[in-house]
């Protein structure tokens, strides 16, 4: 297990992918300032610009078509920041789209589409 604390310098060269933080802490103003996760997670959060939703069990980002997982959970966020649980069946798709997976054996568990306009 890992500690970031606000204000710490990471490392050159330590901070070259996304990570998935176990546990935060807050301060009095409701500020995180210290977050823990797992350097050796085997989970991999990836990022894609580009959505196209191909069917109810396929999606296609950044050029490359991957299927859901049974019971993957799917977000869409807002220009407003706001969080929406929809279904593979109504994903949105867009060319500008960011999206944000986690897989599993090959195959999307979480998947969070941020809407850029």
């Amino acid at each position: 297990m890992s500690r970031l604390t606000a204000g710490q310098k990471a490392e050159p060269g330590n901070w070259n992918r996304n990570v998935l933080f176990n546990d935060y802490h807050l301060d009095r103003d409701q500020i995180i300032t210290v977050a823990d996760f797992d350097p050796g997670s085997n989970l991999t959060l990836q990022q894609y610009t580009g959505i196209k939703r191909v069917g109810g069990s396929e999606v296609k980002l950044g050029g490359y078509t991957f299927s859901f997982a049974g019971g993957a959970i799917i977000y869409e966020i807002d220009t407003d920041g706001e969080f929406t649980k929809v279904d593979a069946d109504s994903i949105s798709s867009d060319d500008d789209f960011i999206a944000f997976v986690l897989f599993k054996s090959g195959e999307i568990t979480h998947l969070f589409v941020q809407q850029t306009h």
